[in-house]
């Protein structure tokens, strides 16, 4: 292998080692939205309205937050979420905002590597 098949080798690999645990997070949101849908605690409604904030929710916290690390976007995407769940009189339970949160990271971070 040259230097150059080498170099781009070991890049490849880091970055397929830094998406494993995002990819692993993402999975387990999207199963426990799938779980707390099925055993129908929220309603498909309720559901959907979780899903479409969640995504606003990060776009949000992505443009506003810029420059912070994770967790402070993570956090202000939950007060968001919350925000617009309580002005609906909607009760979801802090992890399921979660789950859905970074299930909507998890389609962000897919968007972007598609384009």
């Amino acid at each position: 292998m040259t230097p150059q098949q080498e170099t781009l080798w070991t890049i490849i690999q880091a970055l397929l080692l830094g998406l494993i645990p995002v990819l692993i997070a993402a999975v387990s949101a999207l199963a426990r939205l799938l779980w707390v849908k099925w055993r129908g605690e929220i309603s498909t409604d309720e559901l959907d309205y979780l899903e479409r904030v969640a995504a606003q929710a990060v776009l949000y916290a992505e443009q506003v937050y810029r420059d912070a690390d994770g967790e402070t976007k993570k956090e202000a995407a939950i007060r968001a979420v919350q925000t617009k769940l309580d002005a609906r009189g909607i009760h979801i339970d802090l992890q399921q905002i979660v789950a859905a949160i970074e299930a909507a990271v998890y389609d962000e971070l897919a968007l972007a590597r598609a384009e």
